[in-house]
């Protein structure tokens, strides 16, 4: 595929990612406010960009591998997130907001977890073990088999956690 096209493809895949999760955020917002009509369309929006999304990650041939190297680069990624992109992050919110460093502290952590769960799952690739996976709604700690009564992460209660089907 010539260049141009893919880098025109991975432009899209990420545009499409982030409209899509902006409208979700959009819609929640429209809905804590009253809209429910414009929540209900940004919610058909960001559903929309997620096919779009699909689509175009379909297209993008040679950068979806095969799921042990797909599982080695998602580690890879985390970890760099989490060693290379947050400290300076943080740094930086500690002067403007709180709320915002708090973001970025809890983001790396969770991050820091999310590598873990790769590591583990590279390792052991082939078990035939099932686990089931809640994740905070508030900072993404993700937990094993049950939801915990709060968050090791945030202390957010039991109910802001979501059963991953």
């Amino acid at each position: 595929m010539p260049d141009k096209i893919d880098q025109n493809l991975t432009f899209a895949f990420a545009e499409e990612s982030r409209t899509a999760a902006r409208d979700a955020v959009f819609s929640l917002k429209a809905a804590e406010e009253g809209f429910r009509q414009l929540a209900r369309l940004f919610r058909a929006m960001a559903n929309a960009g997620l096919v779009h999304r699909q689509r175009f990650l379909l297209l993008m041939r040679g950068k979806i591998s095969a799921t042990e190297e797909n599982l080695k680069e998602a580690f890879q990624n985390k970890n760099r997130v989490v060693e290379e992109c947050y400290p300076g992050m943080i740094e930086d919110a500690s002067e403007a907001s709180k709320a915002v460093k708090k973001a970025f502290l809890q983001s790396r952590k969770t991050d820091a977890e999310h590598a873990e769960f790769y590591r583990k799952a590279m390792e052991n690739m082939f078990s035939k073990d099932y686990m089931e996976y809640y994740v905070c709604q508030i900072c993404g700690h993700i937990h094993e088999d049950f939801a915990p009564e709060n968050c090791p992460v945030c202390q957010a209660v039991v109910s802001r956690f979501k059963k991953i089907d």
